[in-house]
């Protein structure tokens, strides 16, 4: 435990090495990351239509906190008819953390531009 900072010798570290290793804090992954992670790319896009709706129609339709129960209910029980003929498949398998970011993202408010305000 010997750094200097004053002087033209920087001194040496000899903090044990638990010490020196500092726990970086967890980093929220972006919800582009998690979205790919989780399979929601496989039917769904940023803007327009692929096999289900876009998020940009989705975020748009459920802004607001008082639809966090009901999308986090469709993501993990999956359901048809919302958005059209094709049923989207529940997703059991999520973890709460992921899940939990997905649905925040979703309801989120965002200006016409899709960034958050």
């Amino acid at each position: 435990e010997q750094v200097r900072s004053v002087s033209p010798y920087a001194g040496l570290w000899t903090a044990p090495e638990e010490a020196a290793q500092v726990a970086a804090p967890p980093v929220a992954a972006a919800p582009e990351t998690l979205l790919g992670q989780s399979g929601c790319t496989g039917c769904h896009q940023m803007a327009g239509q692929l096999v289900g709706p876009g998020f940009d129609a989705i975020r748009a339709r459920y802004a607001g906190a008082e639809n966090a129960a009901y999308l986090e209910q469709k993501i993990v029980n999956g359901g048809a008819g919302v958005w059209g003929g094709i049923p989207m498949p529940p997703m059991p398998g999520l973890d709460s953390d992921t899940l939990q970011s997905i649905v925040t993202w979703l309801t989120a408010a965002t200006d016409h531009s899709g960034e958050e305000s």
